[in-house]
This record gives structure tokens, C-alpha cells and sequence, in this order.
């Protein structure tokens, strides 16, 4: 799954705002070099208040199959740079999002989130010093840019209803090309650190901290978006199949009885990054290497019992909808214990879901429910919603998952995702897309369903390689014991 509002979040960057007139840039989005689809900036002075609009309109392929990736968000501030509102609208395909919120005087951020038709409210603290579009360009502009020096400050992220550490280092001027211009600019490596592993931007700006250029690596790929004319921006993609790029092969295939006792895999990662275990996957870091062990008892996560959130309806897993509560009942009845239920509930999402593909995007439970259309992450969230209508805390993993027929080696590796529930004290994962868990997934990461969560896993993706996959039963290693 690829999200427009990681690029959105981590490459939009705000200009300054001499007067009310409405200013815009456009910017062709290239993945590795191919033209993907196009950004639009925004910023205008309006009265009382400053408005920033960012656009980000996608064309990817996975595996021959067309998705259209859009989002679009609109932050309003005071001039006196206290965040007043924003929005989120987010598609994929054919599925939407939205988010609204307000700020009030005292802090409070006030959201409703329409998903799928379904409508939820919350009310939260903003994060004490949290800065928005355009109180992150003062900070900027204010610090002068001088070469070697470092910006650090926290922003708040809308489509993550959240806040992240952004640092921004000065590397200094520098010649650089936009389309057809050499220009003088100003080179920056930004670092916005999401949960679990950082993602890091080089972008080339003026004096007013205008990107004219940004590049940073993302699912393996080059990711640019260059400065450039509306007829530019807007002239036609040529879509990537994304997905190909990031399957990973292993030294050789992987024969179908050692994927359930258990497998050791020797990993080498390229630049920062880190893998969390789970109570299937117990990870040892070594000087040059991730040694990843996975079993059904390869405990490798100090798990407290669930908090009441893994129960609750989410904007991505409508627990409590009407729907998804007549599904679970269907799908477990007669089933008592909570291992029951969810292994009744995975192979009724197994049945349920009858049109298979990956044209979808990213759908959430309810939406999935409706159109009875998805992939992995489709199965993945519905499972979750049928869990916790059933009483059962449940999160979703991401990472990788074996399939035989890809590569050269008869098999590969390729994104995937699955649920993960909580059953006699700890997370057992079940997996309604494929046959069931087994030690063929690697789990990047683990999170709540939103898309905007999976930061942490999508900055690894590309940037694995496998050296050597071994049975467990081979190599002495402590199983803990069913």
C-alpha cells in the first residue's frame, strides 16, 4: 500500500505570504524518474487568517492493476500563527476519507472523520508546542538557514491527527537544476521522525524556504518532486507497477513444510532502520545483520495486556456499525473461545470477500463490507473489525509475506498485511488473504489499521535483502514452549 499523504506529509513544504493575492506552485511527482502524477502549493493571506492547500493527485500500478492515489489538505492559521482549522480528504481508487476539524482558543482540537459513510467525533489536546504550515515556515525562515546549522521543532501532522519531531540541517548553497534552470539554492536535509523508523528529505530551497526541488528514498524507489509550469505538472503519467520493485527474493525457494515449524532469517538492512519483534518474531541485532527468528511461540515482544483502544471502532475498523456487528455474529456463532472466533471470522473474510484484486487501494472494514472487493490490507481490516465486534482486542500487522511463483527463485517475498489478535496473553496472528499464518510473514510493523500509520514499515520496504533463510529446527534456538 502506497499513501499520497506520506509524500504530502514529508515532502509539501510551505512558502511565505507577502499579501492576500493566492499564490501557487505546481511540481511534476517522478518515481524513479517515470512522471507519476502532480502536487499543487497554495498559500494565501486572507483577512485574519493564512490558508495553505496542499494537493497531491497519484497514478501507480500494482501488479498491471490501475489506483489513483488523492489527497488534499487545507490548514487555516491567525496571523498570529495559532492553528484555527483543518481538513483532510483522502481516495484511493474509489474510496474516501475525510477529516474536519477546528481548534479552539484554549487548544482543543475538535475532529469528525467521515469514512465510508460511517461518521465519528473525537476531541483531543493539540501537542503542547505543535506547529502547523505556516508557524513551521517562521521557525524556518526565522533561524536565517546559515550553513551547518540545525532547525528542530514539533509539527503537527492533520493526516495523522498527531505530531512528529521535524529536524532540518543546512548542508548551504548549491547549483542545482529545475527542468530547464540552473539555480542558486539553499540544500536541506529534513528528517521527520515518525514511530519506528525516520524518513528523511533532501530538498533545495530559497532564502524563504520555497522547495524547488525535493528527493528522498521511499519503497525502494527515487521519489522527486520538482518545481515546474501547470501544463508541466498536469501533462500525461506514466504509471510505475510500484509493487514489483518491492518484492524480495530469497537464495532459494522456500519449501512449504518448513513454513510452519519455524524459520531464522539473516537480513541486511541498507541505511537506519529496525524491525520490532512480536510474540511470533523475536529480532537480535547484530553488527552487520537483523537475525529474525519466526515461530508461532518465538516470543520477541514484552506485551502488556490491551488497553480498551484494540476495542474500539476506529475510522478504519467500524467495529461497532451495524453491519460489521450482523457479519460477526454470522461468522462465529457457535464459536466460544476467542480462538474460535477469530478462526471462525478469518475464513468467513476468506469466503466473504469474493472479488480479489489490488485495483482497490486502501479500503476500510465498513467499505470493504459494502463492495465485498479488496486485497490484503482489505482482509486485514475487516478481520480486525469482526474481532473486536466479537470482544476480541485486535491490530493489524504490516510487512512481508512468502508467495510461491515469484522470482527467480520459484517464490519471493511481498508486501502484505494481516491481523493480529490478543488470545491467552499475547498477539497470535491470523491471516484471511492467505492460508493462515506461518513463518513466511515478516512483520514490519504493527499499528491501529489507519494508513497513516504504516510509516514505520513503508521506510523499510526496499531497503531489505534476505542472505540466508534457515528452518529453525536446524539451529539451536529457545522456543518458548505452547
Amino acid at each position: 500500500m502506497l499513501n499520497s499523504l506520506v509524500l504530502t506529509a514529508v515532502l509539501a513544504a510551505p512558502m511565505a505570504l507577502p499579501s492576500e493575492t493566492l499564490e501557487q506552485r505546481w511540481r511534476v511527482v517522478l518515481f524513479d524518474g517515470q512522471k507519476v502524477g502532480h502536487a499543487l502549493s497554495e498559500r494565501q493571506r486572507l483577512g485574519e487568517r493564512y490558508i495553505s492547500r496542499e494537493v497531491m493527485d497519484l497514478e501507480i500500478r500494482r501488479e498491471g492493476e490501475p489506483v489513483r492515489l488523492y489527497s488534499e489538505q487545507v490548514v487555516q492559521e491567525s496571523l498570529a500563527l495559532r492553528p484555527l482549522a483543518f481538513s483532510v480528504r483522502m481516495k484511493s481508487s474509489n474510496v474516501e476519507q475525510r477529516v474536519d476539524a477546528t481548534v479552539t482558543p484554549q487548544g482543543r482540537v475538535q475532529v469528525k472523520i467521515d469514512s465510508a459513510g460511517a461518521v465519528s467525533e473525537r476531541e483531543f489536546d493539540l501537542p503542547a508546542g505543535a506547529l502547523m504550515a505556516e508557524a513551521q515556515l517562521a521557525q524556518l525562515r526565522d533561524s536565517g538557514l546559515g550553513a551547518g546549522s540545525t532547525v528542530e521543532f514539533t509539527a503537527f501532522e492533520p493526516s495523522l491527527l498527531d505530531a512528529i519531531r521535524v529536524e532540518t540541517q543546512v548542508i548551504g548553497p548549491k547549483r542545482v537544476a529545475v527542468m530547464e534552470q540552473d539555480l542558486e539554492l539553499i540544500e536541506v536535509v529534513q528528517t521527520a521522525h515518525f514511530p519506528g523508523n525516520p524518513v528523511q528529505t533532501r530538498a533545495w530551497v530559497d532564502a524563504g524556504f520555497t522547495p524547488y526541488r525535493l528527493s528522498m528514498n521511499l519503497l525502494g524507489m527515487q521519489i522527486e518532486m520538482v518545481d515546474c509550469s501547470r501544463s508541466c505538472a498536469l501533462a500525461p503519467n506514466q504509471p510505475v507497477d510500484y509493487l514489483q520493485r518491492l518484492m524480495l527474493t530469497p537464495p532459494a525457494a522456500l519449501p512449504a513444510q518448513t513454513l510452519d515449524p519455524g524459520l531464522r532469517y539473516t537480513l541486511a538492512v541498507r541505511g537506519e532502520g529496525r524491525i520490532g519483534g512480536t510474540s511470533e518474531q523475536r529480532v537480535v541485532e547484530t553488527a552487520d545483520a537483523l537475525v529474525v527468528d519466526v515461530c508461532r511461540r518465538c516470543d520477541g515482544e514484552a506485551a502488556a495486556e490491551p488497553g480498551s483502544e484494540w476495542l474500539a471502532p476506529t475510522p478504519w475498523i467500524q467495529a461497532t456499525d451495524p453491519l460489521i456487528v450482523r457479519m460477526a455474529k454470522e461468522a462465529a456463532s457457535g464459536a466460544d473461545s476467542p480462538r474460535e472466533r477469530m478462526r471462525a471470522a478469518e475464513a468467513y473474510v476468506r469466503r466473504y470477500i469474493r472479488n480479489k484484486n489490488l485495483s482497490v487501494g486502501y479500503a476500510s472494514a465498513l467499505e470493504t463490507a459494502q463492495s465485498r472487493t479488496g486485497d490484503c490490507t482489505e482482509h486485514a481490516l475487516l478481520l480486525a473489525a469482526l474481532g473486536r465486534a466479537l470482544g476480541v482486542p485486535t491490530r493489524i500487522a504490516t510487512g512481508l509475506a512468502y508467495a510461491e511463483g515469484y522470482g527467480d527463485a520459484g517464490g519471493a517475498f511481498v508486501p502484505h498485511a494481516w491481523t493480529q489478535a490478543w488470545i491467552d496473553g499475547r498477539w497470535q496472528s491470523f491471516d484471511a488473504a492467505l492460508d493462515g499464518f506461518d513463518a513466511g510473514h515478516l512483520a514490519l510493523a504493527v499499528g491501529d489499521g489507519d494508513p497513516s500509520r504504516f510509516y514505520a514499515g513503508i521506510s523499510l520496504l526496499g531497503r531489505l535483502a534476505i542472505r540466508e533463510v534457515t528452518p529453525l529446527a536446524e539451529v539451536e534456538v529457545e522456543v518458548d514452549a505452547p
